[in-house]
């Protein structure tokens, strides 16, 4: 895949962005793991979580280590934030035993860590599509937050483990909102959203429409399934919000490495990320072999490892976002920086 040209909003190309990162094909998949959950859904399941959605995680280690610019100009705050987030992980361990409790903490903060993602991938949108409009956009970040947080914590409270990593569910419930009272008062989110986009319409801004509307749609749909008790339909809406959040982080990722305008000046290793598309299919496949000979026989390793490896994922997100473009852009580059985004 190929970097946009400056003169388009979309960050990679239409049809890249409309399928990987606005995800519009959501709907589909989420009505196939519905029709088919007593045929191949687990099969489905398996593909997701070792091809999708473990990798994902994952990639986000070697990226910061090959990070040639990022390391040298910031490499103390990524250092300090590796050891923290490890150090803080095995002395809760250390401290509890629990694996459960560690995996349960993860999955908290992933809540966060999408909800953020997603609201930060409409940001970028804005601003390639209005790059002389560079409000702060914190109303718009924070009711996007808030929204999607709510739903869900609606979907815990059917107790529903749509990752299907361990048995969570009385855990996971605990920290979900049960009573329906505000699920539509919730909706007015969104609505709030599309009535301000239509009032400043602007014809630039249609990739940001069209991912806008995928995701207030995908977590809309959540919150009217928990409200009509349909816990098969929620779990397969849920699922399919996993594989938009991985498959998106991938199109983020994509346009990152696709924009650096030196590969040799940007990365160690500059030849696997010249070859991105190749490089990042490799990797999928091959950190879902390795995941599922570890889960297989060594269960208790691969859950500390992989519990461990998502909160540095989220910890390195949290900050590598934020941190000041310190690259030239690629001449075919979309105008946008990413720490705009955060």
């Amino acid at each position: 895949m190929r970097a946009a040209s400056p003169t388009t909003s979309w960050l990679i190309s239409p049809k890249a962005d409309i399928l990987f990162i606005a995800n519009a094909t959501w709907p589909l998949f989420a009505l196939l793991l519905w029709l088919n959950k007593y045929a191949w859904h687990m099969d489905i399941d398996l593909y997701l979580m070792f091809v999708i959605g473990t990798p994902h995680r994952w990639v986000t280690l070697p990226l910061v280590g090959m990070d040639k610019e990022r390391l040298k100009s910031n490499w103390p705050t990524l250092a300090f934030v590796g050891v923290a987030t490890t150090a803080a992980f095995f002395a809760i361990l250390g401290r509890t035993h629990d694996i459960r409790l560690m995996i349960l903490l993860a999955y908290l903060w992933n809540l966060w860590h999408v909800a953020a993602q997603n609201a930060g991938v409409v940001r970028i949108y804005g601003i390639n599509g209005q790059p002389e409009k560079r409000a702060s956009g914190t109303l718009e970040k924070w009711l996007l937050r808030t929204f999607m947080l709510y739903a869900f914590l609606r979907v815990g409270s059917l107790g529903v483990d749509y990752q299907n990593s361990i048995p969570l569910v009385g855990y996971i419930t605990r920290f979900s909102v049960h009573a329906g009272t505000y699920d539509w008062f919730s909706l007015l989110i969104p609505i709030f959203l599309f009535i301000r986009e239509a009032r400043g319409y602007d014809p630039r801004l249609h990739p940001k429409y069209i991912h806008l509307s995928s995701v207030l749609l995908n977590y809309s749909a959540m919150i009217v399934l928990c409200h009509l008790h349909k816990p098969g339909l929620v779990l397969a809406v849920a699922a399919s919000n996993a594989l938009f959040h991985a498959t998106e982080y991938y199109g983020i990722l994509t346009w990152m490495v696709s924009r650096r305008a030196d590969p040799g000046k940007a990365w160690f290793l500059p030849g696997l990320l010249k070859h991105w598309t190749v490089t990042l299919i490799v990797f999928l496949y091959g950190m879902a072999a390795l995941s599922y000979v570890l889960v297989m026989r060594f269960t208790y390793f691969w859950m500390v490892a992989n519990t461990l490896v998502a909160c540095l994922h989220y910890a390195y997100d949290g900050v590598i976002w934020k941190m000041p473009a310190v690259f030239k852009r690629a001449p075919a580059a979309a105008p946008a920086g990413l720490a705009a985004a955060a």
